[in-house]
C-alpha cells in the first residue's frame, strides 16, 4: 500500500471520528437545550392561573390569596425542580434564590402573606415581582 493511500485512508478514519465526536456533542446539546426549554414552558404553565389571577386580584377577604399560592405549591415546586435540573452552578443558585424568596419570603409560612393581614395591591405587586424574579430563568439566552 503506497504512503499517499495509507494517509487518506487514515485522514478518513481520523476525520470520520472527529465529525461523529462533534456531531455526537452538538446533539446533545440541542437536546439539553429543548428539555430545558420544555421545563420552562412546564414552569410558566405551573404559575399560569395563580399569575392571572394575582393580575385581576380585586377585593378578595385577605385569607384568599394564601390559601390559592399554598393550594398551588405541590405543583410550583414540581415545575422547579423540574426546571432546576437544567440549571448549572450561579445560575442554579441566582434560581435557587430567586424560589425561597417567592415562597418564603419569611420564614413562618409557605405563603407570601401574613394570614392575619390585609392583601392589598401593593402586596399583591411584591408576589409578582418575587414569581416573574423566578419565571425569568425561562427565557432564552
Amino acid at each position: 500500500m503506497s504512503d499517499t493511500l495509507f494517509s487518506a485512508i487514515i485522514g478518513a478514519i481520523f476525520g470520520g471520528i472527529i465529525g461523529g465526536i462533534g456531531t455526537y456533542i452538538g446533539a446533545v446539546r440541542i437536546t439539553r437545550r429543548t428539555n430545558r426549554t420544555i421545563a420552562g414552558i412546564r414552569l410558566r404553565e405551573a404559575f399560569a392561573p395563580e399569575r392571572t389571577w394575582l393580575l385581576n386580584f380585586e377585593g378578595f377577604p385577605a385569607s384568599e390569596p394564601c390559601r390559592i399560592l399554598e393550594n398551588a405549591f405541590p405543583k410550583h415546586e414540581a415545575a422547579i425542580y423540574e426546571f432546576s435540573f437544567f440549571l448549572r452552578d450561579t445560575e442554579l443558585e441566582a434560581f435557587n434564590k430567586a424560589w425561597k424568596e417567592y415562597h418564603k419570603p419569611n420564614s413562618k409560612n409557605k405563603c407570601n402573606f401574613s394570614p392575619d393581614a390585609a392583601v392589598t395591591p401593593d402586596a399583591m405587586k411584591n408576589v409578582l415581582v418575587r414569581m416573574e424574579a423566578v419565571l425569568e430563568f425561562t427565557k432564552d439566552k
